[in-house]
């Protein structure tokens, strides 16, 4: 214990928030796995099999070469350089292909280079101090370095109930056939009572939405108009006055579209009308499926309602700078965001999730999907300072002309207006908050700046010890660092459960494939060393019933701790729009909620676990070791 205090001290006046554990790592390769459930004070690290040796001086150099940054003494380079080979040992130990080893070890720890390595760096997982400092060793990517004068990861004080302050909404339909779903009692209705609800005052009521697109917002014949309420209430309420603001996804410029285009948010004159991106496009060899009038120039990855929002919130203006509705730019990434800040009479509140606001996703339940609303100014805020950095125009000054063959400007312009998406945007959110009342913690992250995956996924995962279950529902897994973290619980004893998409994670890559780095169905590396090892299980929304699931669309994780006494309480459970894959955490704009509760269940994580265990799993269908056997067709943008 005296050393951990002597590190304190002398940490204090050396290095900023360091949480460097002064032990020198222990190389050794275990006969077994550790089957004790009390030493849960152990520096996680030296748990873990794998022999730095390998690793150490490859990323000493690293850390090194960095240096001139972080500015650490001799002895926490040291330290540092030791603890990250150790996780790197840990994460390619017993790799099963020789040949591709040395590329799949130097792409990680490239990878962790770039990102927050301050789990590694904290003896205790479930140490959120540690865990939300400012980064030790700053990343490499200049969009994760964070300022440590805006104190981002100090604990935010909320003198409320998270239970009272929550609503949360999960797609109960999806096993109803769509002629039998009933619309006034679904969440898409929710969504549109909460908008209709919104006042007119121009200083006390507002509505910001970042949202991927809007589709299904007219009835036909074949078409059942499913989101027509949602996109009829904000219509109404920027007629009525409201302040409206909002910022869209974007695919690029429609194959299609003659070329060049211009890009404004202002309608050009008649003359050049059919060059606009917001025009009908002006190609009529459509060879779509999609009726001609849902197509624009600037193509959407849901048609009709996202063009007709962009023009409404643009509708009448002079310059770009007056233009309410934006979309990303570029179109490389993904704005994946699926929220919405209500403003009522200067009360703020967020809805967010997993859903998008798409026919299938939440117009008739066809995917399993999760949405939540808190009722909070503090959290609210952290929303709002994000969606502000997409939606402001960066200097004109700093963009460098964009015109050319695709993309021209309007009136002879330079550049094309834009907000900071993707990697242009800086870590600049409140992440971590306290509600006193039911002392339920609440921390949130916002991709790709904030890093989610090494700052709070993984050291769940990392955390979870034997008797403890995990659960995870999940549109888009992938990645060598979960993969390894979930064989590693379940070679601890860890009861895991894991419902991917089909055919989404059957490609290249990801949980169920079987090409790729890694996988869920191949050999547990862990297995031989362990004592109670668990079988992972796997399994796929089921398409055989009547094609009535269509999408298992959730991004959920939960874990379940076993208690001393022996009873199981629901402690972990995280949620938003973000999949758990290398695209979500590093290129898209993304929002993710983790929250904890020590004493006593969350409610949504209990329900989550009851909406798993008793409606999701038993109408899924397991994947045996040999794979997917789906063939990749069609899959959608958002499994990026």
């Amino acid at each position: 214990m005296n050393k951990y205090i002597n590190l304190g001290i002398v940490l204090l006046f050396t290095v900023q928030c360091s949480h460097i554990p002064q032990n020198t790592m222990s190389d050794r390769k275990p006969n077994t796995v550790s089957t004790s459930t009390t030493n849960i004070n152990l520096d996680w690290l030296t748990e873990l099999p794998g022999d730095s040796k390998e690793y150490i001086e490859q990323i000493r150099k690293i850390v090194i070469r960095n240096n001139k940054t972080n500015k650490l003494s001799d002895s926490n380079i040291k330290n540092a350089s030791e603890r990250i080979a150790k996780y790197v040992s840990f994460v390619m130990y017993n790799y099963p292909d020789s040949v591709s080893k040395k590329r799949v070890s130097d792409d990680l720890i490239s990878r962790l280079m770039q990102s927050s390595v301050q789990f590694i760096l904290c003896s205790d997982l479930n140490d959120f101090s540690c865990l939300e400092k400012t980064p030790i060793l700053q990343p490499t990517s200049d969009f994760r370095i964070e300022d440590p004068k805006l104190k981002l990861g100090e604990v935010v004080q909320i003198k409320d109930s998270f239970e009272k302050s929550s609503e949360y909404y999960f797609n109960e339909q999806i096993f109803a056939t769509e002629d039998q779903y009933d619309p006034s009692n679904g969440v898409a209705k929710v969504l549109e009572n909460k908008i209709k609800k919104i006042g007119t005052h121009s200083d006390k009521d507002a509505l910001y939405m970042a949202i991927y697109g809007m589709d299904d917002i007219q009835k036909t014949e074949n078409n059942p108009g499913s989101l027509s309420g949602i996109y009829s209430a904000i219509i109404d309420r920027i007629t009525a006055g409201t302040t409206v603001y909002g910022v869209f996804d974007q695919s690029g410029p429609h194959e299609l579209a003659t070329k060049p285009l211009i890009f404004s948010y202002v309608k050009p004159p008649a003359v050049d009308l059919k060059k606009w991106i917001l025009s009908p496009l002006n190609n009529s060899d459509t060879q779509s499926k999609i009726p001609a009038n849902d197509l624009t120039n600037m193509d959407f990855q849901y048609k009709s309602g996202t063009q007709g929002l962009v023009l409404k919130l643009s509708e009448k203006i002079k310059s770009d700078e007056k233009a309410r509705g934006r979309i990303e730019w570029p179109d490389t990434d993904l704005m994946h965001n699926k929220f919405f800040i209500f403003k009522e009479n200067k009360k703020m509140s967020v809805w967010t999730g997993t859903a998008n606001i798409s026919r299938t996703c939440l117009g008739t339940e066809r995917n399993s999907n999760l949405s939540v609303v808190i009722h909070n100014d503090e959290v609210a805020k952290s929303y709002l300072t994000e969606f502000n950095e997409m939606y402001e125009y960066k200097d004109a000054k700093l963009v460098k002309p964009d015109l050319g063959k695709v993309f021209i400007g309007l009136n002879k312009q330079k550049y094309f207006p834009r907000g900071k998406f993707h990697k242009a945007k800086l870590p600049n959110t409140k992440r971590y908050f306290n509600f006193l009342v039911d002392q339920t913690e609440l921390r949130l992250y916002f991709s790709p700046t904030d890093d989610a995956e090494h700052r709070a996924l993984l050291p769940m995962l990392l955390s979870a010890r034997p008797g403890d279950q995990i659960l995870i529902s999940m549109f888009g897994g992938a990645g060598i660092e979960y993969a390894r973290s979930l064989q590693w619980a379940a070679s601890r004893g860890v009861d895991i459960q894991v419902i991917v998409d089909s055919p989404t994670a059957c490609g290249t890559g990801s949980w169920a494939g079987r090409n790729g780095d890694s996988s869920l169905i191949e050999d547990n590396p862990y297995q031989k060393i362990s004592t109670q090892y668990i079988p992972l299980q796997i399994h796929k929304n089921d398409k055989n019933k009547g094609e009535t699931w269509k999408q298992n669309h959730q991004k959920i994780g939960l874990l379940i701790r076993k208690k001393s006494d022996g009873t199981m309480s629901p402690e972990y459970f995280t949620f938003g729009s973000q999949n758990w894959s290398q695209n979500g955490n590093d290129k898209n704009d993304e929002n993710l909620i983790i929250l904890r509760k020590k004493d006593g269940p969350i409610k949504m994580a209990s329900a989550f676990e009851d909406h798993f265990k008793n409606f999701l799993w038993p109408k899924s269908q397991n994947i045996p070791q040999t794979g997917c056997t789906e063939i990749l067709l069609d899959i959608p943008a958002d499994g990026k």
